[in-house]
């Protein structure tokens, strides 16, 4: 809930180039992005002396740890988008109604439009 209702907090281990895509999207259709650091030493915050990992760090950095938490299950590239504070909202906000807001739907459906756009003119169709 760092940013409130305004935003989705995204971090990860996506290349620049996908960051900065996504960022695009979110201006797009105003689901902003920012991005939180990821630095290594917030997965000190989810070690365990009895599990392999916590999976709450406690109270803080809680949207980072969430990511750190995804890290120790994947090799590839990938992105968290903490959306904790926008995805349910107490009153009308733009084109957002109240209650559950769907955010994050505009968001990857104009990121991956873009991306199968992209794929398409590179391979002629």
């Amino acid at each position: 809930m760092a940013i409130g209702q305004y935003g989705v907090i995204m971090m990860g281990t996506a290349g620049r180039k996908e960051k900065d895509q996504l960022i695009e999207s979110g201006n797009n259709t105003h689901e902003r992005l920012v991005e939180f650091p990821f630095w290594e030493e917030y997965a000190d915050l989810i070690k365990s002396d009895i599990a392999d990992v916590k999976n709450i760090g406690g109270k803080a950095a809680g949207s980072i740890t969430a990511g750190k938490f995804l890290e120790k299950f994947t090799k590839y590239p990938w992105m968290h988008l903490d959306i904790a504070g926008s995805a349910y909202i107490k009153s009308v906000d733009s084109y957002k109604r109240k209650n559950a807001t769907g955010i994050g739907v505009r968001l990857l459906y104009d990121f991956f439009d873009k991306l199968v756009k992209k794929d398409d003119k590179q391979h002629g169709e």
